[in-house]
């Protein structure tokens, strides 16, 4: 989930639209994912039915309209989601062009992948499975005591959160008077500001650099920002794969041979 005001920087909901269309289709996603060297995956291509950012209906926030990525695929690699909302963060936060994506799944532009912080994982829901009515046969022992199992558990997890919800919305209104009260600028009015001017320089000096927003509603401080191309690559997949194996060996191959040692002693 995201919202189009986040820790006081605002989304631009309209480039991270375009820069999700570009997820949609097969593509490899090797620069979108976290390697995991022990699975020796070597085939990253995954196909994206469709990738859209949505505004929830009747959002109840008390500060802005919430919005979510709607994605669906028929696979996904380990941590792609959050790499991919990590990326259209940034894209939305006017730190990276719609285009950095479509970049980014070239290989001939980004043959490894450059280094860079996943979203949370807190607001990432996996809402629905689907399958082939000849693929799979759903069997229900009884229908009537999971309805009724499910419906006192969903009402007791809502009840909570409306208690948070209304807890801090009360919070932001009491603070939002707060601001106000000790001279927050009103709309159309001008604010002074008196002191060395030396020292404010010296504040702005202190002030270089960037809020990243993660998805977590706690947005963290970093440097001086620095642009996807420009980063630190990772090693080649292949390089890390052939590591691993050196280091460790296959456990494909001491699987089979803990098998083979069983078998014989069994016979």
């Amino acid at each position: 989930m995201l919202s189009p005001t986040s820790a006081g920087a605002t989304l631009d909901l309209e480039a991270m639209s375009k820069a999700a269309a570009y997820f949609v289709g097969t593509r490899d996603f090797r620069n979108f994912c976290k390697l995991d060297a022990s699975k020796q995956i070597e085939n990253f291509s995954r196909h994206i039915l469709h990738a859209s950012i949505e505004r929830v209906p009747e959002a109840t926030s008390p500060l802005a309209n919430t919005y979510f990525f709607d994605l669906r695929g028929s696979a996904f690699l380990w941590h792609q989601v959050r790499h991919m909302m990590a990326v259209l963060f940034l894209v939305g936060q006017r730190l990276e062009q719609p285009e950095v994506v479509r970049d980014m799944l070239d290989l001939n532009i980004f043959p490894t992948k450059p280094a860079y912080e996943m979203a949370e994982d807190r607001p990432l829901v996996l809402w629905d499975c689907l399958f082939p009515d000849d693929d799979l046969r759903w069997i229900i022992a009884d229908e009537t005591d999971i309805r009724g199992a499910l419906a006192d558990s969903t009402w007791m997890r809502w009840h909570e959160k409306k208690i948070d919800e209304v807890l801090a919305g009360g919070l932001v209104g009491l603070v939002q008077g707060l601001r106000k009260g000790h001279g927050e600028k009103e709309e159309g009015e001008e604010v002074k500001v008196h002191g060395n001017p030396h020292n404010l320089k010296k504040k702005k000096r202190q002030n270089v650099g960037h809020v990243l927003i993660l998805g977590n509603g706690e947005p963290v401080q970093r440097g001086k920002y620095i642009k996807m191309v420009e980063r630190k690559r990772m090693r080649p997949v292949a390089e890390v794969n052939a590591s691993y194996l050196e280091r460790k060996g296959d456990w494909r191959e001491k699987r089979e041979k803990k098998r083979k040692m069983i078998s014989e002693e069994a016979e």
